[in-house]
């Protein structure tokens, strides 16, 4: 995802930016800290306490509205960016052999665990927002995305390792 929104944001804006690539997000963040990456995209829970410590700079944040985590943070919108599909969001898989019954039970159980206030403040105090989504809803959501996304990593010869 960080790889493919930086393609469609400089796509998007026609910045000349470089990808380097890396083998996880500490050294990335080492990098950034120590200058020798100028910018650098993530979803905000590897970065919040750094933002807020003011030891890198959060330019926006990538969705049409801020953050509530990151008050002061203007959005890709404000910035003159609209509708920018950059939300980075996670799913429970399962393999298609599961019952139609278990997937229910699991779909069940993990609703009632997300509604769980102590997990929703840990997790916005890190820089996520919580939201359940139905495995319908996912179904449909990672359809689009695939959809979405394909023509930008097309463009940007991006290929799965």
């Amino acid at each position: 995802m960080h790889h493919l929104g930086t393609e469609l944001l400089k796509s998007r804006t026609g910045m000349d930016m470089l990808h380097v690539p890396y083998r996880g997000t500490g050294e990335t963040i080492g990098d950034l800290i120590a200058g020798r990456v100028q910018f650098y995209m993530n979803s905000p829970p590897p970065l919040v306490s750094l933002v807020r410590d003011g030891k890198v700079k959060a330019l926006c944040v990538s969705s049409n509205e801020r953050h509530p985590g990151l008050p002061d943070v203007p959005s890709l919108t404000e910035n003159g960016l609209r509708d920018l599909p950059l939300n980075v969001w996670f799913a429970l898989y399962a393999p298609k052999a599961v019952p139609a019954d278990v997937r229910q039970q699991l779909s069940e159980t993990l609703e009632k665990a997300l509604s769980d206030e102590g997990l929703k403040k840990r997790a916005f105090e890190a820089g996520s927002l919580v939201k359940f989504a139905g495995p319908d809803d996912v179904a449909r959501r990672l359809r689009s995305e695939i959809a979405g996304w394909k023509d930008t990593a097309q463009a940007a010869n991006i290929r799965a390792d």
